[in-house]
């Protein structure tokens, strides 16, 4: 019932953003007017009828620690993305909802940045100030904040929805009290889109076939999508393929560096994910649990905390999203903190029998909506330990129902995860039963494929199932599961 989540601070609206690829397969970058919810701690201000002020400085060279100058050479430090400065503004805009600005107005930006192809850097939408429109060039800022303010729109302009919508205004945009800025960058839109295309086919050539890339506006960088930690061996390894083609200060990595990856699990390595519960019949409040794909813990159901005495801040999330976007299809009441640590929260509510989310982070100038998400009742199971992947699986319908003289059980077991359409063969683990005066619990899971997977949907993988007794009058149930979710709230 609710559309999915969109990125974590900002939305991109860029003119020619590279969707991420990996193995060869392309994905998918917004570049039309953006809709959703966005909230800062600051305060709104409606953007001044001439040119909007700011405070940004003159963009230069990140030198932090860990940040590769410009020119360095191969082999130098591979940085991490989360390490890498965004490109800030802080003009502050009057937009807390985050829908985005007039296409008239956005038509007008994008006309302009696609006139100037050889300093243009990025546009995108900037959600931790409220809104604010930003627009990326590589050289001064303030003869285009100028030029764009006296822009008046035009019938030929760029039209980032169809059908177009009629000029009801044909002022100057500067006048039109939309919040918007101009930033300076190092590299081009052009330079990243091109760099991007070349690292991947460098690092496919050093055997790194599994990697993503995209150009990422905000940061003015590569960013590189690997399957998992990279590790520092491997981190070296891409910092040389790269070469001076790609040079390291244009680059970043989207994921952790590590001394050594965590050891990957190998085919056969017996299953031991069951745990049964207390003699209460529950589990601590601790148990990690997920629920439609959403991780938390069980007792922030078993003992919710309201999103009003939660952490300032995450009820104004809450606030500006029920006032904005979703109006009557979700409640203004009744959220709570599924789960928080310090940089994000996933915020729910109960809506027929099952949760609706909304993701938070906390940016800049304090919580900001940065997703939202739902689905249908489910029930609430146990995560798998890191490193597994989930399956589903049901009694085989080509074989009778088992009666109580049982001891064999026949299944289907079917990956959740995408995987190109092939079954998992020796990545299925387990089955792992665990047999009780009352119940058969069985568990199963899969080694997870590395790498983008086409999704045309699972082969089902039929398993016998052996029992050390008859199965009698035991229910046969799934060994993850907890109980469905309205069992589980608390009243």
């Amino acid at each position: 019932m609710v559309g999915g989540g969109t990125s974590r601070w900002t939305v991109v609206v860029g003119l020619a953003l590279t969707a991420l690829t990996a193995c060869g397969a392309p994905g998918d970058d917004a570049a039309a007017p953006v809709t959703g919810t966005g909230q800062t701690s600051a305060p709104a201000s409606t953007a001044a009828p001439t040119v909007p002020e700011t405070t940004v400085p003159t963009a230069a060279p990140d030198t932090s620690p860990g940040t590769t100058a410009p020119g360095a050479p191969a082999g130098a430090a591979l940085q991490p993305c989360s390490d890498v400065r965004d490109l800030t503004t802080e003009v502050i805009g009057d937009d807390p909802a985050g829908l985005g600005p007039d296409p008239v107005f956005l038509g007008v930006i994008q006309t302009y940045a696609s006139e100037h192809p050889d300093t243009f850097a990025g546009l995108w939408l900037d959600r931790e100030t409220a809104g604010t429109m930003v627009l990326a060039f590589t050289d001064e800022p303030s003869g285009h904040r100028a030029a764009l303010a006296a822009r008046r729109p035009q019938p030929d302009d760029v039209q980032p929805v169809q059908p177009p919508v009629p000029i009801t205004d044909d002022r100057p945009i500067g006048e039109w009290g939309i919040a918007f800025d101009v930033v300076q960058a190092t590299y081009t839109e052009a330079e990243l889109v091109e760099a991007t295309n070349t690292a991947i086919e460098l690092l496919a050539d050093a055997g790194f076939a599994d990697v993503g890339a995209g150009s990422n506006a905000i940061k003015n960088r590569v960013t590189l999508i690997m399957a998992g930690p990279l590790s520092t061996d491997d981190a070296a390894t891409v910092a040389a393929a790269l070469g001076p083609a790609v040079p390291l200060d244009m680059v970043c990595l989207e994921g952790a560096i590590v001394e050594s990856p965590p050891p990957t699990i190998a085919p056969g390595t017996p299953l031991d994910v069951i745990a049964l519960p207390g003699p209460d019949g529950t589990y601590p409040p601790d148990t990690p649990v997920e629920c439609g794909g959403i991780g938390f813990e069980l007792g922030a159901l078993q003992a919710p905390t309201p999103v009003e005495a939660a952490e300032p801040g995450l009820a104004d999330v809450i606030a500006a999203w029920v006032d904005g976007p979703m109006g009557d299809m979700v409640p203004d009441e009744g959220w709570f903190v599924l789960a928080q640590d310090d940089r994000t929260a996933t915020l729910a509510v109960v809506v027929d029998g099952a949760l609706s989310y909304v993701f938070a982070e906390l940016g800049r100038n304090g919580w900001i909506w940065s997703g939202s998400g739902g689905g249908g009742p489910c029930v609430v199971r146990r995560q798998l330990p890191a490193g597994l992947g989930g399956v589903e699986w049901v009694l085989d319908p080509a074989f009778p129902a088992p009666g109580p003289d049982a001891t064999e059980l026949h299944v289907l077991v079917t990956e959740t995860a995408c995987t190109g359409g092939a079954e998992p063969g020796e990545r299925l683990l387990g089955p792992q039963v665990v047999e009780t005066d009352t119940a058969v619990l069985i568990a199963f899971a899969t080694i997870p494929l590395t790498g983008a997977q086409a999704c045309p949907g699972n082969p089902p993988t039929p398993v016998t199932v052996t029992l050390t007794a008859p199965l009698g009058r035991r229910q046969v149930l799934d060994g993850l599961a907890v109980a469905p979710l309205l069992e589980l709230l608390a009243p």
